[in-house]
């Protein structure tokens, strides 16, 4: 099957006029710049100027990669335009419907006995040409034509139904006849402690099997083993981004056993230059971190002796020639942990960190606030679930609360399945520690080169984890 063409490129930088400042004497063009930019074509390789500026409209409000994004999915109304010699005013509620099925009928080039797309993407995709095509209306076309989009009332071509968000934002979300029905999926749930363990056990075996096939240098072998603690450790503490993890700054959080907080900026909001947040860490964390910077630095010195013009970058993750790391290639590498675990339900994925970062904040904050105020479940409101969310919200890096409500449901499920929640979560978290804390002796043991001691420590070890398994099956039923 011949691959299709893809009609948009992206551009690192896009710089276009977006302020007139006129002075008595001249004039002065303030430009915008619009990073990651997908410029948009036709199928003939002709500019597609309304789609363009529309991107350009909507970038303020989203990031780079929810730009392209949106490309991609406008990118099946201008091939269906294209293909047929439509303008965009010539649509109706026929040829939505056309591009609606043609959507559910194409097969996958990969495996031409399944669906190219699940109904639920479909979805997304008319939502957003939907949406574009109201800017469409509002911006090239004259209000005295036939309107192209709109309710039932106005007659337009495209019949559509409009609800209002209630957020502080009052979105607007459209709704077309054509779409098909909702697929159901399975929430992510919070990522289980049994889980992250056996990801952290996989990646000092990974490591050990590498040092004992001596393939790769042991320097290298070390710094991916720390790296790789730290990048799980990160997720599991903070709940922060993959984008923000790969650039945490290294020079603002050398200092971080004196200040115990984490400088981490935030992804997510389209500004030059990203905002922060301070999150706060307990000095055993800091140490943490600490330990990582200190193994990074010797890592660094190590390359520095093999190439003495080797200059480090300021990224906090390294590749094993000491370059910075993308996100995929951090994605890519997690994948590469996680496939030896054979988890049944195939759910081991950054997001689930984030989700399990994020639900048991919800959950301590829920139930400190229960406490102070002596209120139930029945007897809370939704001023006082703002209000905790709004405390999440400064860990998170979110804007507002309004994409965190559905962990109050989580947050009240944990809290069921869990019942004394306080002694819980602190059982919980001392877990966490003492399983970090064996890996890092045995790690450190077994550099002693002491064969006799190593098997004691074996031994005990194995005795410890016994114990650590039947209390994580009292803690969380797993």
């Amino acid at each position: 099957m011949k691959k299709k063409q893809q009609l948009f490129k992206i551009y690192p930088v896009l710089s276009t006029p977006d302020i007139l400042i006129r002075t008595r004497d001249s004039f002065k063009i303030i430009n915008q710049d619009v990073f990651n930019y997908p410029f948009m074509s036709w199928p003939n390789g002709k500019p597609c100027d309304p789609i363009n500026c529309y991107l350009i409209d909507i970038s303020e409000q989203t990031t780079g990669k929810s730009l392209r994004t949106y490309a991609s999915q406008l990118t099946h109304l201008v091939r269906f335009c294209g293909l047929h010699n439509y303008n965009f005013e010539d649509l109706d509620d026929d040829k939505l419907f056309r591009l609606s099925e043609h959507l559910q009928d194409e097969h996958s080039q990969i495996n031409k006995t399944e669906r190219a797309r699940s109904n639920n993407t479909i979805i997304n995709i008319i939502s957003k040409i939907l949406h574009f095509l109201f800017w469409y209306q509002d911006t090239y076309m004259l209000p005295t034509l036939t309107p192209l989009i709109g309710e039932k009332k106005f007659s337009p071509r495209i019949n559509v139904k409009i609800k209002t968000n209630k957020n502080r934002y009052g979105d607007k979300t459209y709704t077309h006849r054509s779409q098909p029905e909702t697929n159901s999926v399975n929430q992510k749930k919070p990522m289980s402690i049994n889980k992250i363990e056996k990801i952290e056990a996989l990646i000092e075996q990974l490591a050990d099997d590498q040092l004992e096939a001596n393939t790769i240098a042991k320097h290298k072998v070390e710094y991916i083993r720390t790296r790789r603690r730290i990048m799980i450790w990160l997720m599991k503490r903070t709940g922060l981004r993959p984008s923000e993890m790969l650039i945490i700054p290294i020079h603002e959080n050398l200092n971080i056993i004196k200040n115990k907080k984490l400088i981490i900026p935030i992804k997510k909001r389209r500004r030059r230059t990203e905002p922060v947040r301070k999150f706060p860490l307990t000095l055993y964390d800091s140490l943490m971190f600490h330990k990582y910077l200190l193994s990074r630095k010797k890592f660094v010195e190590k390359l520095k002796i093999n190439n003495p013009n080797y200059v480090p970058p300021e990224s906090l993750f390294l590749s094993p020639i000491g370059k910075s790391i993308t996100q995929s290639a951090i994605e890519k590498d997690f994948e590469r942990i996680v496939k030896p675990c054979n988890f049944p339900d195939k759910q081991a994925c950054f997001s689930m960190f984030r989700h399990r970062f994020i639900t048991y904040e919800v959950v301590t904050h829920l139930r400190e606030f229960m406490n102070s105020t002596g209120k139930t479940k029945a007897f809370m409101t939704n001023t006082d679930y703002i209000s905790i969310l709004k405390r999440v919200a400064s860990k998170t890096g979110h804007a507002c609360t309004d994409s965190l409500w559905h962990y109050i449901d989580l947050a009240w499920e944990e809290m069921n399945i869990w019942g004394d929640i306080d002694k819980a979560i602190i059982r919980l978290h001392s877990s966490d520690k003492l399983f970090e804390d064996m890996l890092d002796f045995k790690r450190d043991f077994a550099n002693a080169k002491d064969d006799l001691n190593k098997e004691k420590l074996d031994t005990l070890i194995a005795k410890i984890s016994e114990i650590l398994e039947i209390a994580h099956e009292n803690i969380l039923e797993q």
